[in-house]
């Protein structure tokens, strides 16, 4: 996993935030996508996230919570996965709202509090891939203009 995160490791100051990336897939199997909230280790493996990833094995995006001892599909829909194909993928985090987009339309929407703050990154799982204009921002406020709740 590749993380990024502009604060010094102890102060993890992303709560409110947006990744994106276009993940490319060189095979058929596995899964890849973004990764938000990250927050630490145990022993050799990455816990203690959310994940907006692309399920090639299962043909399917999904929104995952990985906690210390349990990965927990929270949300998914169905998506064939084509090696060789772009994938654009956005990961919205909102105080409890988590939303996924695929190529720019809302796939997944979601409400879960249990990650609050961390690094934000991408993940890769059994899967070569190539990656393309990653990008994560903060959200300083609320951008829901249409239903008139921008804070």
């Amino acid at each position: 996993m590749a993380v990024y995160n502009d604060a010094p490791s102890s102060n993890y100051s992303w709560a409110d935030s947006s990744v994106q990336g276009t993940i490319k897939f060189n095979g058929t199997t596995g899964n890849s996508g973004l990764v938000a909230r990250y927050v630490d280790v145990v022993g050799a493996a990455p816990t203690n996230y959310y994940y907006l990833r692309l399920n090639a094995t299962n043909n399917r995006i999904e929104l995952v919570k990985v906690g210390t001892t349990t990965t927990t599909v929270l949300a998914y829909s169905p998506e064939t996965i084509v090696s060789g194909t772009d994938y654009k993928l956005k990961f919205y985090l909102y105080g409890s709202t988590l939303k996924g987009y695929l190529n720019g339309v809302e796939r997944l929407s979601i409400s879960d509090d249990e990650f609050t703050l961390g690094s934000a990154g991408i993940r890769s799982e059994d899967q070569g891939i190539s990656v393309d204009d990653f990008m994560a921002t903060r959200i300083m406020y609320s951008d829901d203009l249409e239903s008139g709740n921008a804070r």
